[in-house]
């Protein structure tokens, strides 16, 4: 056995300690040795770790708890629950880029569905980046007292997956709308990149707020799009 096959054979790691991701492949190491061209040994990053960067990316937007979220662990009390659920089995299986928007009755299970569907993307090893809309807006604009604004900007305009969840929450003045909102979803509409949207607001009432922002998501879900009018399906209220 060479030195580099008894390492990668013997030599264990603690990684899965730190973030929760058990992988037998390279022993939570995060890298296998390898013999390079010329004899010496290289170390090779193992495919986990791509996993274990989408997560702590995850966590530190504030995913927290949402991390936990699973579509096996939704249970519907309601018939829109049941077709949220059913839509977004599918949408992990069959999307080509598409956006998801779940929208309306709160408490009615959109953001733990979301949440799930991100869940599913990180295991995959995409990147996601969480924003609570109304904790978003009051940092960004702290952000621009303080000239950082841009860099939180980039981070969100370019993440491979953005989850804008509970989109107007408490906060949509004029600036919110016109120079934060559209100017994020704008960027990702016009360079295709999948956003998971939820918000308490229908689609008539968010194209009351902007008919530009509100078209925007509706092209790009395309059949990944749905709307709860039913009060029953409120979870908090059983």
């Amino acid at each position: 056995m060479t030195i580099e096959e008894n390492f990668n054979e013997t030599e264990i790691g603690n990684l899965n300690d730190l973030d929760g991701i058990d992988c037998p492949k390279c022993k939570n190491r995060g890298y296998f040795l390898k013999e390079g061209q010329y004899g010496q040994s290289d170390f090779i990053p193992c495919e986990c770790m791509k996993k274990r960067k989408a997560k702590r990316i995850a966590l530190e937007s504030g995913m927290g708890d949402l991390l936990e979220k699973k579509a096996i662990d939704f249970k519907p009390i309601s018939n829109d629950q049941r077709k949220m659920l059913e839509l977004v089995k599918h949408y992990v299986k069959n999307q080509k880029g598409e956006w998801l928007s779940l929208l309306g009755q709160s408490g009615s299970g959109k953001t733990h569905l979301c949440s799930a569907v991100c869940n599913y993307f990180i295991e995959q090893g995409i990147e996601v980046r969480y924003v609570s809309w109304n904790t978003f807006t009051s940092d960004y604009k702290q952000a621009i007292k303080q000239g950082s604004n841009k860099a939180i900007e980039s981070d969100l305009q370019r993440v491979d997956i953005l989850y804008l969840d509970d989109l107007f929450k408490g906060s949509r003045s004029e600036f919110d709308v016109k120079n934060i909102a559209y100017d994020l979803i704008n960027y990702r509409y016009n360079n295709n990149l999948t956003t998971i949207i939820s918000s308490e607001y229908t689609f008539n009432e968010l194209n009351d707020i902007d008919s530009a922002i509100a078209g925007r998501i509706k092209q790009k879900c395309g059949m990944y799009f749905y709307e709860v009018a039913d009060k029953k399906s409120n979870y908090r209220m059983r």
